[in-house]
């Protein structure tokens, strides 16, 4: 029986509410696209009530009402490829494993929320507007820790086949060249189909044809922009220069709590401070301190919201003066991170007595 035939003929157990059991729960990515389970599996962290109704014959819809609250959309695109579609207003700090059986190709598209991705001594901290790329060979594993706060993304578990059927294996494989993880800023058109995606109107047989073409419209956004950055005239960038502007970006995403300069981080990847800041702006289209900045302050705020002090988030994100991160944080989001971590112990005390 192939995997298609198996999957219709699979009967759904009940669904039913599900509370948070497991502290470190393990997911198996090859489940999740041979059957109509929902990708997270909401027993893992949902700590609400589910409901779950059928859109169509591959679409099947989770509303969540309780610490995690809004909908997740599981849609089987084809007996190898499966995306899930994330609208959750809030879900809870929540750690887990992914694995999977057989050799898959996973991507996230991030519109609000954060995730750590961590695998071959690799860590990712990724945030809002970034695609997080890994492959899986049979029985690796990543580990994954979900932030607090809103989640709105749109994730892609698929084959090598699958990529070949939509022309885009070489392209998408050739981003994951340096490691088993990797992660790249979202073009502004990747983004914005993504937003599409997430907010589409239609359901039954309409749903799925329109969900496929924006995600295979984001993907194109991505692997295109990378693509034009790698083909940059040899006048201008090199692609061995291309690598280690990329290497830089992630060497951001992961040691963000280290004293980071364009200097240092130069002289780390094996390019000159001049070769790495142009490079950066044309690769990623904001500057090396930007991203380093904005990086640093979706880490800080993650921590206050769990009620850490703000001298204690300003040192994980690398400031030595809690002076100049309070203006720093300020200016990004709008309030001092004093009234931010007050607001945020005071909704831990209200779910504490809730």
């Amino acid at each position: 029986m192939n995997a298609l035939a198996l999957r219709r003929a699979e009967r759904p157990a009940p669904f039913r509410p599900w509370s948070l059991r497991l502290a470190q729960p393990t997911i198996d990515l090859a489940a999740s696209i041979l059957s109509s389970r929902p990708f997270l599996g909401f027993e893992t962290w949902a700590r609400g009530a589910v409901t779950r109704r059928s859109l169509s014959s591959v679409i099947q819809r989770y509303q969540v009402q309780g610490q995690t609250r809004g909908r997740q959309d599981h849609v089987v695109l084809a007996p190898d490829a499966s995306l899930i579609v994330s609208d959750l207003d809030h879900v809870p700090d929540c750690p887990y494993t992914l694995t999977s059986t057989l050799p898959l190709f996973f991507a996230q598209f991030r519109v609000a929320g954060t995730v750590t991705m961590s695998g071959d001594g690799r860590s990712l901290t990724v945030d809002h507007r970034v695609c997080l790329f890994s492959r899986f060979a049979p029985g690796d594993e990543r580990q994954v820790h979900v932030a607090e706060g809103a989640w709105r993304a749109v994730a892609l578990v698929c084959s090598e086949a699958a990529l070949r059927r939509w022309g885009l294996a070489e392209s998408a494989l050739a981003l994951l060249s340096g490691g088993a993880v990797t992660a790249i800023p979202m073009p502004r058109a990747a983004s914005e189909a993504i937003r599409d995606l997430l907010e589409c109107r239609y359901d039954g047989d309409l749903r799925r044809p329109f969900v496929e073409a924006k995600l295979l419209e984001a993907l194109c956004g991505v692997l295109g922009a990378a693509a034009q950055s790698r083909a940059a005239p040899s006048t201008t960038f090199s692609p061995s220069e291309l690598r280690r502007v990329t290497q830089a970006a992630e060497l951001i995403q992961s040691s963000f709590d280290e004293p980071l300069t364009l200097q240092r981080v130069a002289r780390r990847v094996g390019l000159n401070r001049s070769r790495l800041a142009a490079g950066f702006k044309a690769v990623f289209e904001t500057t090396f301190y930007e991203r380093l900045r904005e990086v640093r302050m979706i880490e800080a705020r993650r921590l206050l919201d769990r009620g850490g002090a703000v001298s204690m988030a300003a040192a994980a994100v690398g400031y030595e003066s809690a002076c100049s991160f309070s203006r720093a944080f300020k200016a990004r989001y709008g309030v001092a991170p004093s009234e931010r971590l007050a607001a945020a112990r005071l909704s831990l005390r209200h779910r504490l007595h809730a």
